[in-house]
């Protein structure tokens, strides 16, 4: 009870804390209430002028002033106000009591804030016995009314002379406690309100920087850490180069180079911990940031600085209100401007780093999947930084490319060993990971074959163990023939393929399946949920017009089953946390260059220009985006009303309102797949109008959690208001704006009615965010 309530368990300890004798009194409000009747009655004589009628008249003051609510020290005997100043007024003490009874009952009026005060704090126990101390000065005063009125032998001088000696003691002694409790709730409040505020700052930061990706970079750290093979990146700790960059007082950048799959980003989580632990129980710790570049979304410089940024407010929380004052004064007023020019964010991240008295070490791992331009220019910054800020020591990890190496002229390097007993330990614990029930001396031939044809690739022998795990082998000698005749002609691309065949078994509804689900990952905005790739995956059904026949179709076991050897591990328990992304980026790779369900037919593949690679990229977008409007198109999306939230609270979760489990995302995705779809690809025009035309109940719902679900990442164009004009033009591909276009302009009974505002508006909102080459077509719509 102390926990909710604190005031009244105060009470209640205070109370056991009496004798027997006084609880009692104080429990029969009825004896109380007899003897101020029979005060009264002893005055029966002076009808006129009574000291009772004196005493209630000078009384009420107070009693006005204040109204007692029931179960406190002085009401818990159901004595009324009105009985309790009629007694004290009969025996003439109201004069000297009436400032101090006021203050004492004012208290009372407290009780219920304090109570709900008690509800809201980490630490009530405090702010508990201090309300105890109170609530014991209350029932000493309680008490000592009704001891000293209970005397009813003796003079109504002598019990007036009584109430001078013992009352206004019990009330001074009240006060004082109630005081030292009042500052006690002053203190716990200024507490209540400066966490209040922290945690506001924090909401509007993650806004500002984003924090979709950043909120995966520890787990995927952590995930590494797991998975490492036990002793394989010992050899760091005691190499030369790393030693000498760690103890210089200067230095400059460390490099760890290696060929694709070689154990380079396992290496460098082993180094983050490394330089983390020795950095312990210093008397000043140095702050570590890392970073790592797994995608095209991770791998931009703006993605790089904004989760340094977070990582080092966090260990730094005065850097906050600096960084929210400085965002003010820029003038920005979305984050989707760094996305063409990150360099304000960069110098302010290194900035803060300099002005630090602290040594600060950066990690940053797979730099090369980083745009050439973007990654010289960053690692520029980071040189120029490297010379201002002598406590700033910087390691990259990264594939042999020349624009990196070049980047840091002749600073130290680390190039990935090649050790066999190093690879023969990966293999083991792959090989334990994937083939569990092997052992023995077909467990010892697995381990040696992968070791030795992988050659340091540690993610061709984790693929390889997958592969022979779908094969399920149960004679030794199709094993051995595995290993001997399939395995040394197989490159990492045709592992994949090989399992995607043995996965699939070559059925055809299994085919198909498996890559549809492989071509919505290669595309997907943000990590999705093994469940929302399967409403995703279930979409595809002619059939689905609701969500409850969409959940019937979706099938998360299943689809868990056969994406699992192409997903980066280890993988979450819960079906519902947005965690799945591919083992590695050539799988995305590889859909981009070819459906799944032609990777068998195609055999070894042809070299594909990137032109096509942009192409199918496009049309898988367009793809997903029939998908996102099929979906908000289903009859209870447009019946189902989605409640407004303020902006400062967590988002409802559209699910548990009958949207179904993959509202949130196409709710606040689909735009940006239809901004990416080309010719032929993406949903209709009449669809498009029909879910941003503004009104229905359906285009209210998706745009609602649109602008409110999409605030922690602002770095994608987002308008104030919709209508199919301003939509289109900012988001739809090329062909769709010139169909939008041509229906506005079309025939008096066919055209698309579009108001001068909303006109207005999108030609605003382009020349703001979107294509400035579509505002002379705009600009023909307003004369």
């Amino acid at each position: 009870m102390m926990e909710h309530l604190p005031w009244s368990a105060a009470y209640d300890e205070a109370l056991s804390m009496l004798h027997d004798k006084k609880r009692l009194i104080i429990g029969k409000g009825e004896e109380l209430e007899k003897l101020f009747e029979d005060l009264k009655s002893a005055n029966f004589k002076q009808k006129n002028e009574s000291i009772l009628k004196r005493g209630i008249a000078k009384l009420q003051k107070p009693t006005q002033a204040v109204n007692p609510t029931p179960k406190t020290a002085l009401g818990a005997a159901s004595v009324k106000p009105s009985a309790a100043t009629s007694a004290i007024g009969a025996c003439s003490v109201e004069a000297r009591l009436d400032k101090q009874v006021r203050a004492l009952l004012w208290q009372n009026l407290l009780k219920s804030e304090w109570d709900k005060l008690g509800q809201y704090i980490d630490d009530s126990a405090l702010l508990y016995k201090a309300m105890n101390v109170v609530q014991t000065d209350l029932l000493s005063f309680r008490d000592a009314v009704v001891d000293v009125l209970a005397k009813k032998s003796l003079a109504l001088a002598w019990t007036a002379e009584q109430f001078n000696e013992r009352i206004p003691c019990e009330v001074q002694d009240f006060l004082k406690q109630a005081d030292l409790l009042h500052q006690q709730i002053d203190s716990i409040m200024e507490k209540v309100i400066m966490k209040t505020e922290s945690l506001l700052l924090d909401i509007r930061i993650r806004q500002i920087l984003g924090s979709n990706e950043s909120d995966l970079q520890e787990p995927f750290h952590l995930a590494l850490k797991k998975a490492t093979a036990k002793d394989t990146c010992e050899w760091i700790k005691d190499d030369g180069a790393f030693c000498a960059w760690y103890e210089a007082t200067a230095a400059k950048p460390l490099a760890l180079y290696g060929e694709m799959g070689c154990g380079k980003t396992t290496t460098m989580a082993s180094l983050i911990d490394q330089v983390t632990q020795l950095n312990q129980g210093r008397i000043s710790n140095a702050i570590v940031l890392y970073h790592y570049c797994r995608d095209d979304k991770t791998a931009t410089p703006l993605s790089v600085c904004c989760n340094l940024m977070l990582q080092l407010m966090h260990k730094n929380p005065e850097l906050k209100v600096a960084f929210h004052s400085w965002f003010e004064e820029q003038g920005y007023d979305r984050r989707y401007y760094w996305a063409y020019s990150p360099k304000p964010v960069e110098e302010f991240v290194l900035n803060s780093i300099g002005s630090l008295e602290k040594q600060v070490f950066i990690f940053l791992d797979g730099l090369d999947a980083c745009d050439e331009t973007a990654c010289r220019e960053l690692l520029t910054a980071l040189n120029d930084q490297l010379l201002q800020t002598p406590r700033l020591k910087c390691c990259i990890s990264a594939n042999y490319r020349e624009h990196i190496q070049t980047s840091f002229p002749a600073s130290p390097e680390i190039h990935m060993p090649k050790d066999p007993r190093r690879d023969a330990a990966i293999a083991l614990h792959m090989v334990q990971e994937q083939l569990p029930s092997l052992g023995g001396k077909a467990r010892d031939l697995v381990v040696t074959e992968l070791s030795e044809l992988g050659q340091g690739n540690a993610l061709w022998v984790q693929t390889a163990a997958r592969l022979a795990a779908s094969r399920k082998f149960d004679d030794p000698a199709e094993l051995r023939a595995f290993l001997d005749e399939e395995m040394p002609q197989s490159s990492l691309s045709d592992l994949y393929r090989k399992l995607f065949a043995d996965c699939t078994m070559r059925d055809e509804s299994n085919v198909k399946f498996l890559s549809y689900a492989l071509e919505i990952l290669a595309v997907a905005e943000r990590p999705l949920s093994i469940t929302e790739l399967a409403w995703a995956e279930a979409v595809r059904e002619e059939s689905v017009l609701t969500v409850r026949e969409l959940e019937g179709w979706a099938d998360p076991y299943r689809l868990r089953e056969f994406l699992s050897p192409f997903l980066s591990g280890p993988q979450s328990d819960a079906n519902d946390t947005p965690w799945v992304q591919f083992a590695h980026p050539l799988v995305k790779d590889l859909v981009l260059r070819s459906p799944p369900h032609l990777w068998a037919e195609n055999g070894q593949p042809k070299k594909t220009s990137n032109e096509c690679i942009l192409k199918r990229q496009s049309t898988l977008h367009g793809k997903m985006a029939q998908v996102c409007v099929k979906y908000l198109l289903l009859a209870e999306i447009g019946t189902e009303i989605l409640p407004p939230s303020d902006k400062n609270e967590p988002c409802s979760d559209p699910a548990e309102r009958g949207l179904g489990s993959l509202f949130a995302y196409v709710s606040c995705h689909w735009l940006h797949h239809l901004a990416r779809a080309e010719l032929g690809s993406g949903p209709s025009l009449s669809d498009v109008i029909t879910l941003t035309t503004p009104g229905s109940i359906r285009s209210e719902n998706w745009w609602q959690h649109f602008c409110r679900a999409r605030q922690p990442d602002q770095s994608q164009p987002c308008p104030t208001s919709m209508d199919p004009l301003t939509i289109v033009s900012l988001y739809g591909p090329k062909h769709l704006f010139e169909e939008l276009l041509q229906k506005i302009s079309g025939p008096a009974g066919d055209s698309l009615q579009i108001t001068t505002s909303q006109r207005e508006n999108a030609v605003r909102v382009v020349r703001e965010q979107g294509d400035v080459t579509r505002l002379p077509m705009l600009a023909d719509l307003l004369r």
